[in-house]
């Protein structure tokens, strides 16, 4: 029996498993193209929230770096008003300017 109170679900799951590691992970190459794949359909679906974008990138998880881009993305089609980090309107991700190529 699960004590619910002191339960906590996973973030995100891929094939019925938690998220793994961002740096310490066991997944194939084509693992990690399904995993970013899903999120990309997921958000693109409406299914992924902020929240868990947040979740994914605060405990440092496998997809972290797409999920910035998915917040990035929600901001610019002001899905959220503001940044989850700076509470203001500045982006994630700061765009690339002429000198950055």
């Amino acid at each position: 029996m699960i004590d619910k109170s002191t339960f906590t679900p996973p973030i995100y799951l891929i094939n019925d498993k938690p998220l793994q590691s961002q740096f310490d992970n066991n997944y194939t190459r084509a693992e990690k193209v399904d995993i970013v794949m899903q999120l990309m359909n997921d958000y693109q679906s409406g299914i992924l929230t902020a929240k868990t974008c947040k979740d994914i990138i605060d405990n440092k998880l496998y997809g972290s770096f797409t999920a910035k881009y998915i917040l990035n993305d929600m901001q610019q089609k002001n899905i959220i008003k503001e940044n989850p980090y700076t509470k203001d309107n500045r982006p994630l991700i700061p765009p690339r300017s002429i000198f950055d190529w």
